[in-house]
């Protein structure tokens, strides 16, 4: 029980670093190519880049989930070392990854006349729906081979994913800055992002049939009808999840073009930029244990799992609390300096985003146990609801607060679902467990961190710095220290507190 225990969080670990220093590096060559493509090229080119990314790109295989949702089934073979139930549900998998591209594609195409009607003032920018064809060619070849890279994460050894996702994202944003600065053509940076994306997913389908080479071998090997149903039923529910998600992060921007304007869309994609790179590595981190979770499912008991699951969202509600504090304070500082004034939202937009930031964030450990003990049927039409409370709330609070209304409507939709629908699938159908723990822990989170942010604003606005620089790296400081002090203060006895630093000290010791 230890060694699995120690084994575990040696995986856990090991996928959460590697990942973490993987995503920096990726994002710090993004951010530059961000800043070389604003400089270079209009703001209406940044609005229509910002606008098909997120629609599109959250369409591709990485981040609609697939992997998740189809890996919860091979844990338990992997467990027995039973080959041939792997290479065939491997098989399964490739047959499925094939289906939801043709889906997506189906997707891609019915957005089409939707984007016709809004995209009516695009400025400058040419071509709007040949670039919105490359995309769409992009997302779709995003699912070639892919299926091979769900072995390393089931594996518990996402880590391999990791590393040659940074390395190509550091190759293309490369080769697209010199694209820009030499030839100021979008088009050329464009079929870099498309010819990237293939290229990617062969380099890891080597990596996965050189050191699987028994899963990956033709062969006769298949399961049965019941178990391949499962695996269907599983994948629908995690798309209806995925795609309803797709749906709410778009609303925004979709938004923000029919009512503001294609230049805000613009501005919120340098914010998006920033935000949403903290986002990830921090997603990435606890993404880390995600094979892990898997693994503790199959072994251990249900209790067990819970106490795993209350240590995981206090780390989590560590990170995003004191990271949503840090982008409040700093966030359009950095926007200001790197790319101009001019795409500076005012602060009650800043303060929705950074709020939006954190609830979305205390999410993630309901997440991340809900997929990766496969309970995502349970509650399926959540992100369908979710998205029309925020398409509803997102239009309406538009028309009367701007650019602020658009964000605030999803706000609304966060609370108000999925904040409390989704731990209460977790506790009622594996931990089998009244809900009202997390809720406590939910509101004492959000409480205490409500006063660390209050008192870390008003400290960086009372002290006079000598100069920007100064102040710059003194709000730093302000923003880790106070946090942490109260964090400390407030948490050092309670069990999560404990448990994190136990599993901290077990690794220490290997």
């Amino acid at each position: 029980m230890k060694q699995q225990l120690s084994d575990r969080t040696r995986y856990s670990m090991k996928n959460a670093g590697i990942a973490m220093a993987s995503k920096i590096i990726a994002i710090v060559f993004g951010f530059f190519a961000r800043m070389v493509f604003t400089h270079t090229l209009s703001m209406e080119y940044a609005g229509i880049n910002g606008l098909y990314t997120n629609i599109l790109g959250a369409l591709n295989a990485a981040n609609l989930g697939i992997g998740t949702a189809l890996v919860y089934t091979i844990y338990d073979p992997i467990a027995r070392g039973d080959i041939p139930k792997q290479r065939a549900l491997m098989k399964l998998y490739d047959r499925i990854c094939r289906i939801v591209a043709l889906v997506v594609a189906a997707i891609g195409l019915i957005m089409f006349p939707i984007l016709r009607v809004l995209l009516k003032n695009t400025g400058d920018v040419e071509n709007i729906f040949v670039i919105y064809g490359m995309f769409l060619a992009a997302t779709i070849l995003s699912y070639f081979m892919m299926y091979r890279s769900m072995i390393f994460l089931a594996n518990q050894r996402n880590y391999v994913n990791d590393m040659i996702d940074s390395l190509f994202l550091v190759i293309q944003n490369t080769v697209q800055m010199a694209v820009l600065a030499l030839f100021r053509n979008y088009y050329l940076y464009l079929l870099i992002y498309v010819l990237a994306v293939p290229l990617r997913n062969y380099v890891i389908a080597y990596h996965a049939k050189r050191d699987y080479p028994d899963v990956f071998v033709e062969g006769e090997d298949s399961i049965s009808e019941q178990e391949s149903s499962e695996v269907f039923r599983n994948i629908r529910a995690m798309l209806m999840h995925k795609v309803g998600t797709v749906v709410i992060n778009n609303i925004d921007n979709l938004t923000l073009t029919g009512i503001v304007g294609i230049t805000a869309v613009g501005m919120y994609s340098n914010y998006y930029l920033i935000i949403g790179s903290i986002r990830q590595i921090i997603d990435r981190i606890v993404f880390g244990i995600a094979g892990s979770v898997g693994n503790l499912g199959a072994t251990e008991n249900s209790e067990h799992v819970r106490k795993v699951f209350l240590g995981t969202f206090f780390m989590v509600a560590v990170g995003y609390g004191m990271a949503a504090i840090a982008l409040y304070e700093l966030v359009s500082v950095f926007v200001s300096a790197s790319f101009g004034p001019e795409y500076v939202f005012p602060k009650l937009v800043t303060f929705i985003l950074c709020t939006n930031f954190f609830f979305n964030g205390l999410r993630q450990a309901s997440l991340i146990f809900r997929d990766s003990l496969g309970l995502f049927w349970h509650d399926r039409y959540k992100t369908m609801i979710e998205s029309l409370v925020n398409l509803i709330a997102s239009i309406i609070l538009a028309r009367k607060m701007g650019t602020a209304g658009v964000f605030f409507g999803t706000l609304v939709s966060i609370v108000g679902i999925s904040m409390w629908v989704e731990p209460l699938v977790l506790y009622r159908e594996y931990f089998h467990a009244p809900v009202r723990e997390y809720f406590l822990r939910l509101f004492r989170y959000t409480v205490m961190f409500a006063a660390a942010w209050g008192i870390t604003d008003y400290v960086n606005r009372i002290i006079q710095w000598p100069n920007e620089i100064a102040e710059y790296c003194g709000m730093i400081g302000i923003c880790m220290l106070i946090p942490a002090a109260i964090l400390i203060g407030l948490n050092a006895g309670s069990e999560e507190f404990r448990f994190v630093m136990s599993h901290l000290r077990l690794k220490k010791g290997g």
